[in-house]
């Protein structure tokens, strides 16, 4: 089972963009990889340094003259064990699963944490250009069904 979040909190222009997307690997107080970071993945962005993932988007935005507004639209993903068999190498491959399903069309930037303590999951960030990175439309929050 998962549990999934729509956050709202992204507005905040470009210095936002790059904040959260390199918050979400490294430390904010020390600058050093989390502790719960287990790794990310990206489509349409360097998967492996948020900060150039986050111009990214931002230069796929100015190229279609979107420069002002939300950037983003930010999920997280709770995966969800009863049984406490959830392993992050399954956890990681969802992950890249439901990356994959918007790939096609946005720039995807996604971090996936452990779990700190005995009652959390699992969780992932899943960040999306709102503009498409083909013609440049805006991306509408739609219910997803999925068989995770």
């Amino acid at each position: 089972m998962v549990i999934v979040k729509l956050i709202r909190n992204t507005y905040g222009g470009t210095r936002h963009t790059v904040d959260l997307m390199y918050h979400l690997k490294y430390d904010r107080e020390t600058g050093e990889k989390r502790g719960d970071f287990v790794c990310s993945g990206g489509h349409g962005v360097d998967a492996y340094d948020p900060e150039r993932a986050a111009c990214q988007v931002l230069a796929t935005r100015a190229y279609f003259g979107n420069v002002t507004g939300n950037p983003l639209v930010h999920y997280m993903v709770s995966f969800v064990q009863d049984d406490g068999s959830r392993t992050s190498g399954r956890s990681r491959f969802d992950c890249m699963q439901l990356a994959e399903f918007f790939s096609d069309r946005y720039q995807v930037f996604w971090a996936l944490h452990r779990p700190c303590r005995p009652y959390e999951a699992y969780h992932a960030h899943f960040m999306a250009n709102i503009r498409q990175k083909i013609g440049g439309h805006e991306y509408v929050h739609k219910v997803l069904r999925s068989g995770f």
